[in-house]
């Protein structure tokens, strides 16, 4: 029984390496992100198609995306309940009272333009919503 387990353990091991992403992030789009980000802790890379997103804490949990050339594109900055447009907040209790807030979002482009996205969940439903800079409803 412990030779299976054993056994069982390392395959899950080696399947869990085998299907690590290795991401070979370039020197610029580190250049870039420590300009932008000086001081933040334990950065994880992923390949996000064509461009790069790092995955960090600076005073909360962040995640910010690169293009291969450098150019930061956005980011999106973990946040609270209270930090949501109030229009947000109301559109939430009344359309989705039952369900519980997961995760908010503040999203923050490269042209300066603010959006918002919450997952909610009740029960195993997982719901993603997004909100314009005014807290308006615009996509789930």
């Amino acid at each position: 029984m412990k030779k299976q387990l054993l056994l069982i353990s390392m395959l899950m091991l080696a399947v869990t390496f085998a299907f690590a992403q290795n991401v070979n992030v370039p020197k610029v789009v580190k250049a870039a992100f420590d300009k932008k980000y000086p001081g933040a802790e334990n950065p994880v890379w992923k390949k996000a198609n064509t461009n790069f997103q790092v995955h960090f804490k600076k005073d909360t949990k962040q995640q910010a995306y690169f293009s291969p050339d450098g150019k930061w594109l956005k980011t999106a900055i973990v946040i609270d309940e209270e930090e949501l447009p109030e229009a947000s907040v109301k559109y939430i209790q009344e359309s989705y009272e039952e369900y519980e807030l997961k995760q908010a979002q503040k999203i923050v482009t490269n042209t300066g333009k603010t959006s918002y996205m919450v997952i909610l969940m009740v029960d195993e439903e997982k719901v993603k919503l997004g909100f314009n800079a005014s807290g308006e409803y615009v996509v789930k």
